[in-house]
Formats: C-alpha cells, structure tokens, sequence
C-alpha cells in the first residue's frame, strides 16, 4: 500500500523529516493534477480573489441583475413582546418548570428579571407564537417524547412517572 519511493535517509534522529512538499511542487510535478494540492490551490485563488475584488464583482453583478441586491429589510409581522405573544400552556409550561426547576434540580432557569416579565405582561390580544415557543430542548414535544420526559407542568405528573424503586415519593425528583 505504501511504497518505499518516499522515503529518504537521514543523519540524526534529531533531523527534520523530508517530504518533498514545496509550494512550487503545484507546477513542477508530475502528479501536480493529484489532490490535495490543486483543489487547495484552486480554492485559495478563489478565496484570495473574492477578498481582494468581492466588492466591485458583487457591485458589477447588482447592475446586471438588481434581484441580486440584498437590501434593508423590514420585517412587520404584528407579532407583540416575547412574554406577551406566548399563549397560556406556554405560560404555564415556563412557570411550572422553572418553579420545578428551582425547589427540586437547585437550578434556575429563568432570571428575576424574566419571572417578573412574564408575571407582569398580559397576553397579547393579536397573535401568539406558534411551535416550539423555546430553546429549550424539552419545550419541544418532539423530543420529550423521545426522552419520555413528564413536564413539571402536567397536572398529577407523579402518577405518570414510573420508576424502579418503590419510594413513591422521589417520583417526581
């Protein structure tokens, strides 16, 4: 697999390998068509290129083709304040998982300053946020399915957990 062609002697083992890798290798070689070197090669032109001239080519291809341009965007899509646009399980799910959270995990999800802004603002009388209301992975049904995953915020959540044990009382830990 490997042949000995490459290999080169040396005087010390201190000494530094030998590997023939010049940059000038790209054009003198024979196998200067082999990978790595010329899709390196060809990718730092473009690269080099696009650095150097990017600007005036992006500039030159608005006037050609002006849906090219990417202009300010402005989105309005009547959507109130976060902690007002979630609708009420949402709400619940937040409150009950942080509560959750903080009495039995010692964690905090939410700051002092986002318990009182979702305390403090009323639900929004336009449109409220659809899906996934959060980053948090178990806000997601999709994957608290997978993870078999009873929300703090489910009504007699002990009587759905079931474990190994039989001390009824760490259920909900």
């Amino acid at each position: 697999m490997i042949s000995n062609d490459h290999l080169f002697t040396k005087e010390r083992m201190s000494d530094p390998d030998v590997t023939q890798h010049t940059f000038d290798r790209v054009w003198t070689a024979a196998e200067y068509y082999e990978a790595p070197a010329w899709p390196l090669l060809a990718l730092f032109v473009l690269l080099f290129t696009n650095q150097l001239f990017g600007n005036m080519i992006m500039r030159c291809l608005t006037k050609c083709f002006p849906s090219l341009e990417i202009g300010d965007v402005e989105l309005d899509e009547d959507i109130d304040n976060y902690w007002a646009s979630l609708d009420d399980k949402d709400r619940v799910w937040a409150t009950k998982e942080d509560e959750y959270a903080t009495q039995q995990l010692g964690l905090q999800l939410l700051t002092v300053n986002q318990k009182k802004a979702l305390a403090s603002h009323e639900k929004t009388q336009g449109r409220t946020l659809q899906g996934c209301h959060s980053y948090d992975i178990l806000a997601n049904p999709l994957y608290f399915d997978d993870f078999q995953y009873v929300s703090a915020s489910l009504e007699n959540r002990d009587a759905y957990i079931i474990d190994d044990d039989d001390d009824e009382g760490n259920d909900a830990v």
